[in-house]
C-alpha cells in the first residue's frame, strides 16, 4: 500500500533558527493537541473547479482553530501559485535536457529575491508544492528580507549561482526535491522546521509525500478526505 508522511510546517522557525542539520531518524510522535478525527470535506468544498484560486477561502474554514494562521497561509500560497498558472502549461522532468527541467513556470521570489531563472515554461510536483511554501513565507513575513541571511537565502535557492541544476539532497530545495519523502527531508530532517503528523490529524495546508512501490514519489498538499460511494478516499 502507499506510504505517506504528512507535515505541518512551522514557518516562524526558518528566519530565526533554521540551520543545516539532519537526522537519520523520522520522528514518530505527532503534534500534540490536534483533532483526533479525519477531516471529511463537505460537498461545497468538493464542488470547486479543478484549477480555482479559492483554496484559502474554501479550505481555510477547516483550519480556523488549527495551528494558528500557518495552514491558511499555505492555502493562500497555493492560490498565489495558481494565479501564475499558464493556460495549457506543461509538466516536464528532464534532468539532462537542454535547457534543463524547470521546477516552476514563473520566476519565484522570496522577499523580492528570485530563487531561480526559469529555464522553460514547465513545472512538476515538488516545484509546485515548494512554490506554495515560498509564497506562504512571503505572506507570513512581509518584512522578511531584513531578517533573512545570505546563507539561508542561498540554502533556499532552486539553482546553483551559475544557473546549473541544484542536485537532489543539496541544501533545503535539494532535500525538498529529492526522491522519496522530499517534504519530510527538508522540513523535518534537514531544517527542523516541521513535525510529522498522522493522516487522521492532517488538515488543509499540510504537506504530503506519496511513495510508490516502484520507487517514485509525488509531492502534494493535503486538502482533506472525501467520501465517495460510501468509502473514504
Amino acid at each position: 500500500m502507499k506510504k505517506s508522511l504528512l507535515l505541518t510546517p512551522i514557518l516562524c522557525v526558518l528566519l530565526l533558527s533554521a540551520c543545516e542539520k539532519s537526522s537519520e531518524t523520522v520522528p514518530e510522535t505527532p503534534l500534540t493537541q490536534q483533532p483526533i478525527e479525519r477531516l471529511i470535506l463537505d460537498d461545497a468544498a468538493l464542488s470547486a473547479d479543478a484549477h480555482h484560486t479559492n483554496h484559502a477561502e474554501i479550505f481555510g474554514t477547516y483550519v480556523t482553530d488549527f495551528n494558528n494562521n500557518i495552514n491558511r497561509e499555505i492555502l493562500a500560497g497555493i492560490d498565489s501559485v495558481q494565479q501564475h498558472a499558464l493556460d495549457g502549461g506543461t509538466y516536464f522532468i528532464g534532468i539532462r535536457a537542454n535547457p534543463p527541467e524547470s521546477p516552476v513556470f514563473y520566476q519565484l521570489q522570496l522577499f523580492g529575491q528570485p530563487l531561480l531563472e526559469v529555464p522553460r515554461q514547465s513545472s512538476y510536483c515538488s516545484g509546485s508544492t515548494y512554490s506554495a511554501f515560498i509564497e506562504a513565507m512571503n505572506i507570513h513575513f512581509p518584512n522578511g528580507k531584513t531578517r533573512l541571511s545570505a546563507e539561508r537565502f542561498e540554502a533556499l535557492r532552486m539553482q546553483e549561482p551559475n544557473g546549473a541544476r541544484r542536485e537532489d539532497g543539496i541544501k533545503f530545495w535539494g532535500h525538498w526535491n529529492a526522491d522519496g519523502f522530499g517534504n519530510h527531508f527538508a522540513l523535518v530532517q534537514y531544517s527542523g522546521m516541521g513535525e510529522t503528523v498522522t493522516p487522521i490529524t492532517a488538515r488543509p495546508g499540510d504537506f504530503l509525500n506519496i511513495s510508490w512501490k516502484n520507487g517514485g514519489g509525488h509531492s502534494v498538499i493535503f486538502l482533506g478526505w472525501a467520501i465517495q460511494d460510501g468509502d473514504k478516499k
